[in-house]
C-alpha cells in the first residue's frame, strides 16, 4: 500500500500505526480473495474427477491420461496439456496428446525428445512442485519439440506414482500468459 500527501510532511506514530492495522487488513482480504479463486478452481476440477468414469467410458479411442489431460486442460483454459512419459531405462519420451486447440500452441511430433538432454525436463524431474516458465525463457533444447508463443507461460510438474517413487514423466501445459 502507498499513501501519499500533496505536501511535504511528517506522519506522526499514531497515523503510522493505523496505516499498518489498515494495511494489514488489506492484506488479509486481498488473501482471501485469492483463496476463494483457488478454492472455487479446486472444487470445479473436484467435480470433474467425480464424473470422470463417466467419461472414461464414454470415449473407447483416447487413453485415460489424455481424458484426464483434456478434462483439465477445460477447466484451466489450456491451449495446449501433453505428458510426456517414458519407461524405466529409457532415454527418449513419447507424448501423449490431450489438447491442442490453438495454432499457435503445438508440439513438433517427429523430433526426438531426450530426457537427459532437455532442461525443461531436467528441471521439472529436480522439482518436487511444478515449475512456470515465460515461453521466452524456454530453452534452446525444448524450442526444438514445442512451438508457443513467447508470451505465453508453460506449466512442468513430474509425475510420481508415490512420493519416493522414480518420476515415469512430467505433464506440461501452456496458457496465453498475463492478460493485459
Amino acid at each position: 500500500m502507498i499513501i501519499t500527501h500533496n505536501s511535504h510532511r511528517a506522519w506522526t506514530t499514531l497515523e503510522k500505526q493505523l496505516l499498518w492495522v489498515i494495511s494489514q487488513y488489506i492484506g488479509v482480504i486481498v488473501r482471501n480473495g485469492q483463496l476463494n479463486i483457488i478454492s472455487q478452481e479446486q472444487q470445479r476440477i473436484a467435480k470433474i474427477f467425480k464424473k470422470y468414469p463417466n467419461i472414461l467410458i464414454q470415449s473407447e479411442t483416447d487413453t485415460t491420461e489424455s481424458n484426464a489431460l483434456t478434462e483439465i486442460a477445460t477447466v484451466l483454459q489450456c491451449p495446449l496439456a501433453i505428458i510426456l512419459t517414458w519407461n524405466q531405462g529409457q532415454n527418449r519420451a513419447e507424448i501423449i496428446y490431450g489438447v491442442t486447440t490453438n495454432y499457435q500452441f503445438s508440439v513438433i511430433a517427429d523430433v526426438r525428445i531426450f530426457i537427459n538432454r532437455d532442461v525443461l525436463i531436467e528441471l521439472a524431474l529436480a522439482h518436487q512442485s511444478y515449475l512456470i516458465f515465460q515461453g521466452y525463457d524456454l530453452p534452446v533444447e525444448t524450442r526444438q519439440w514445442l512451438a508457443i508463443p513467447d508470451r505465453s507461460r508453460v506449466f512442468v510438474m513430474a509425475l510420481h506414482s508415490t512420493d519416493d517413487s522414480e518420476p515415469t514423466g512430467i505433464v506440461l501445459m501452456a496458457d496465453y500468459g498475463e492478460k493485459e
